[in-house]
């Protein structure tokens, strides 16, 4: 990846980039060296590169840090990571994801795919490294991909897990086994 074409090729031999990825949780963050060297248009050029190019993370948060600001930048970073250990941590009550449920169901009706209307029958939070939900239903055959992903943005937005990804799976009630979103 050819950091360089995002900068203007005036600055390019001041520029000394060091982009390490911090796997913080398998979560990751990223770090650009000499931050005092960027201004605010050519940190918001590399963040969108950053954004185009890791598209399959859109959780990740960016942090440009310094030497100079070191003090300013690591309460920063500690305090991210903070946030994503909460948020990885973070236990919902049973009765606010029911209501969640019933609310997705309300809002938005599950369309009808192959012959049939998927029904939500419940959600539980079960344990695991990442935010992991099982929701039942009525018959799997009858979700679509796209209401899959309705739900699950709906579960990121209500519970704000906007920097940790989610696992949600789905359990056929007739067949006891779990699909998961692929």
């Amino acid at each position: 990846m050819a950091l360089i074409e995002v900068i203007p090729s005036k600055h390019s031999e001041s520029w000394n980039f060091t982009l390490s990825f911090c796997i913080i949780w398998e979560h990751l963050s990223y770090r650009l060296n000499r931050e005092n060297l960027l201004n605010e248009n050519n940190s918001t050029i590399l963040e969108n590169h950053f954004k185009q190019e890791f598209k399959f993370l859109p959780y990740a948060q960016y942090l440009f840090t310094s030497c100079l600001n070191d003090d300013v930048n690591v309460k920063l970073l500690l305090k991210m990571m903070n946030e994503v250990n909460n948020q990885l941590q973070r236990k919902i009550e049973q009765r606010y994801l029911d209501q969640l449920i019933n609310k997705v169901q309300v809002v938005n009706e599950p369309p009808l795919f192959k012959g049939g209307r998927v029904e939500l029958l419940s959600i539980e939070q079960v344990n695991g490294r990442m935010p992991t939900f099982v929701i039942n239903v009525n018959d799997v055959k009858y979700l679509h991909f796209s209401y899959m992903r309705y739900i699950e943005n709906q579960i990121k937005s209500t519970f704000n897990f906007n920097l940790v990804p989610i696992l949600v799976y789905y359990k056929d009630r007739k067949k006891k086994e779990v699909n998961a979103r692929e």
